[in-house]
């Protein structure tokens, strides 16, 4: 096999050389059109994307969607000190608002005047059995003496106060509970702290509201906003939005911004670790157009495949380069040895060829082999990010033996054409590594012994760790700068406005009917659990906003008709007659049905189509946060299927479904991956080495590198997540690269030339873990909790694989070899 692949590049190095430029322009066409390709990749920020399509929660999300809407609200909140002036803020805005086109905006909700109006209206119906009897003793007495005042009896001796007045103040406060409202209110307007707070939402018409339709609503609604100059209403008035309509904006924005961010920063890192090694700006250029290639031709290929990036596969570019220019960086390396030595170009690039493309395709194997075991992850968003990473790195390999060698030798042939001075090694010196070659070769027993002593304690903090080793606290995990001073930091002011949650679980029903059903089927799962593992408030479906009781009720509103006569009620006067009137509209009927709910009240309850209460909401436990993941799968467990009396099963959606489900998953699936990733490289290890001293050497060393990345973990307090534990499989496919090359280099040339092997290959796999680095590194500084807790732990193990390769793998080679060496030299004698 190494005959032949040694044949194809010394062919195929004859002939780029003799048609450097045709070669060149093939190249560059193919990276046109690979540019081209990739160009159409789209961005998707919604947590959605990361489970699968067919996931139970992404399943039913899609069918509540499809039924029920665009959960989207766009939330516009208004604050000052003058209370009349946000109320006058409110209506003007909410007036223009309504004069949009209706494909844009469903509708706008901004009072509570006409549910009020309900209320009112319909007051006996709302109030408890006994408040309804304790009322009708009232307007007993009420009736008796105004009857009493018709007849001849009845003394009038002109005092202003009459006698017996109508006291209901206490039995509306007592039953406020029972006239439900969505949000705090003041007066007619949604809103709290004594009206200095007050919001209006707006529904837009769209069922899944795409990043470009948000901005443009968004867009609409300030314009409209900077139209009525809020500040011509009270000069201290600030007007803010938030809801999900502006976190998909958000968080779309954030992810592209720290994308290329992240982007830049890892190219500049990048870029100077290399020139500072290299010290040639040109060879910076090769190497960089050579990965720009690989590049190039992975986003088209995830293009064709897959479409779009996600909040995972967002940042793999920077992840990409700071992995792929190593196969470059050791093919340069070599090529500069053979060309400080005397060799011509096509020479000194066969034989740097024919020395690195066994090492560096083991490494690149090794590091794909990495990421293609994420692709049999539940989690779509990892199984991509696999899927994208191990095409990445093979064509970042690809373009490094194939395009690096190509630019090299038309570079070469310039620089004779015009005299210029031709590529060779830097000179440098580092006390670095004559002091590493020192103590591997009079101290490498002391090296092995420190790093067992090392992984020994590391071995008892990890399992201390291990336990309580998950991340359950997601506001870890949420975007840094929309929590402080985003839409999150409005959003929580927001959330204290609600009378319950603001993401419950929704459950699509068969028929509205099912909705008492199902509360009852909840409340009884609920009441089965354990105190501490109920996590259902409560449940509601559109027939909890009708009267409890109606049976009993209608008898007793019956007595109330008979009470109170149309004829003689109409004609009385003062606070006793309108107050008598109010209570007679509520007579109108003895019982409600949904078709008497108003409109506003029941909008939360409408599907697509118009038909009222074909869902329901579950509330969580309050006091149990679900930013607790424990609670979250606690909540999700509890209603995620619903068994009713008659052998149906309904399923719960939402949101927190989605999050119960990457945590449930991540939890399961995390150490599985890990150890097949962990085998499969190790295999990979053993068998390409083909020596088991060296494979067991870099297994060793990849055993070392594991605990102590694990320890450093739990040192420093970070979890694991959904996102963060693929750096543990990763760091065994990208630094196991490291490892091999040193071992190979010494089964090459043997323990006599450490330095020269720890100068040459190691100062290489320096830089190459370096450009690594960095690109891990730049990931710190995403806003993105989740992706910086990531980069974190991909350092720690780049530090620590980089100190394996250069000390412990040479340190267990070493050991080895001079035990053999004693044990063959006894035999002999």
């Amino acid at each position: 096999m190494g005959d032949i692949v040694q044949s194809f590049f010394s062919s195929y190095l004859g002939f780029a050389n003799r048609h450097r430029f045709l070669c060149l322009g093939i190249a560059v066409a193919l990276f046109v059109a690979a540019v081209f390709v990739s160009s159409g990749l789209t961005l998707r920020s919604s947590l959605n994307e990361l489970l699968p399509e067919k996931s139970p929660s992404v399943v039913e999300l899609d069918r509540m969607l499809e039924k029920v809407g665009g959960v989207s609200v766009l939330t516009v909140a208004v604050e000052s000190p003058n209370v009349s002036a946000n109320m006058k803020f409110i209506d003007d805005l909410t007036n223009k608002l309504n004069n949009l086109p209706p494909e844009e905006i469903r509708y706008v909700i901004s009072k509570v005047d006409r549910i009020k109006e309900y209320y009112e209206n319909n007051i006996l119906h709302y109030l408890d059995i006994d408040d309804l009897d304790k009322l009708y003793g009232r307007l007993r007495r009420i009736v008796d003496y105004e009857k009493f005042k018709r007849t001849p009896f009845f003394l009038d001796l002109g005092e202003d106060d009459a006698p017996v007045t109508l006291k209901i103040d206490d039995i509306e406060e007592n039953n406020q509970g029972n006239m439900k409202m969505p949000l705090a209110i003041h007066e007619d307007y949604y809103g709290g702290e004594e009206g200095r707070f007050l919001i209006l939402m707006i529904r837009p018409q769209s069922v899944s509201l795409a990043v470009d339709s948000a901005r443009e609503l968004i867009a609409k609604v300030v314009g409209i906003v900077g139209e009525l100059s809020p500040s011509s209403y009270d000069r201290d008035m600030k007007v803010g939005y938030c809801g999900n309509v502006v976190s998909t904006v958000e968080e779309y924005d954030t992810l592209k911004s720290d994308m290329l961010s992240t982007l830049a920063l890892c190219i500049f890192l990048v870029v100077s670790v290399v020139l500072l090694y290299f010290l040639k700006l040109r060879i910076v250029v090769f190497l960089g157009v050579t990965l720009l290639v690989g590049i190039s031709f992975t986003f088209a290929v995830t293009r064709v495949a897959i479409g779009y990036l996600n909040a995972q596969t967002a940042f793999l570019a920077s992840i990409i380069i700071g992995t792929g220019i190593n196969y470059g960086i050791i093919l340069m390396g070599r090529y500069l040895e053979e060309r400080k030595s005397g060799k011509e170009p096509l020479p000194a690039m066969e034989h740097a060829l024919t020395r690195a493309w066994l090492p560096t395709l083991l490494g690149a194997v090794t590091t794909a082999l990495s990421f293609s075991i994420l692709m049999i992850a539940r989690v779509r968003g990892l199984s991509q990010f696999g899927f994208i990473g191990s095409v990445g790195v093979m064509f970042c390999w690809i373009s490094a033996m194939l395009f690096l060698p190509l630019m090299i030798l038309v570079s070469e042939r310039v620089l004779s054409m015009f005299k210029m001075s031709k590529l060779s090694a830097p000179r440098r010196k580092s006390a670095l590594f004559p002091t590493i070659d020192r103590l591997l070769h009079h101290f490498p027993v002391f090296v092995v012994a420190g790093s067992f002593v090392l992984v020994v304690v590391a071995t008892f903090i990890v399992v201390e760790y291990i336990p309580n080793s998950i991340e359950y606290d997601f506001s870890k995990l949420r975007n840094r700068i929309s929590a402080i001073e985003g839409t999150e930091a409005l959003e929580r002011r927001v959330a204290k406005l609600w009378v319950g949650s603001m993401t419950p679980a929704v459950v699509l029903l068969d028929n509205p009917g099912d909705g008492p059903v199902l509360c009852e089927a909840v409340k009884r799962q609920n009441d089965a659990r354990s105190d501490s593992e109920r996590m259902v408030d409560y449940c509601y479906s559109v027939y909890d906003l009708l009267p409890k009781q109606q049976d009993r009720r209608e008898i007793i509103l019956k007595k109330y008709d008979r009470l109170l006569d149309a004829g003689w009620v109409s004609q009385l006067g003062g606070d006793i007659g309108r107050q008598l009137r109010t209570i007679r509209k509520s007579l109108e009927k003895y019982r409600l049905d949904l078709d008497d709910l108003p409109e506003d009240l029941v909008r939360n309850f409408t599907d697509l189509e118009g038909n009222v209460g074909t869902f329901a909401y579950i509330n969580p436990r309050s006091g149990m946060p679900l930013s607790d993941g424990r609670n979250l799968i606690r909540f999700a467990e509890n209603v995620q299927n619903i068994p009713l009396p008659d052998g149906r099963v309904l399923h719960a959606t939402g949101p927190s479904m989605i999050f119960a489900d990457l945590v449930k998953i991540v939890k399961k699936d995390a150490p599985l991956l890990t150890l097949i990733s962990f085998l499969a490289v190790s295999g990979f290890v053993i068998i390409l080495t083909r020596k088991v001293s060296e494979g067991y050497a870099v297994i060793a060393a990849l055993v070392w590198v594991v605990i102590m990345m694990l320890a450093s973990m739990a040192l420093l307090d970070i979890k694991i997540n959904f996102f963060n534990f693929i750096a543990l499989p990763l760091t065994f496919g990208v630094g196991v690269d490291y490892a091999v090359n040193v071992a190979m280099r010494f089964r090459e040339e043997g323990e006599k030339r450490a330095v020269d092997i720890i100068r040459n290959t190691g100062g290489a796999v320096v830089v190459c873990s370096l450009t690594t680095i960095g690109g891990y590194f730049v990931l710190t500084r995403s806003a993105n909790q989740a992706v910086a807790q990531f980069g974190v732990m991909a350092v720690i193990g780049e530090f620590a694989s980089i100190f394996s390769a250069m000390l412990l793998v040479p340190a267990l080679i070493i050991v080895g070899r001079r035990i053999k060496n004693r044990f063959l030299k006894k035999g002999d004698l």
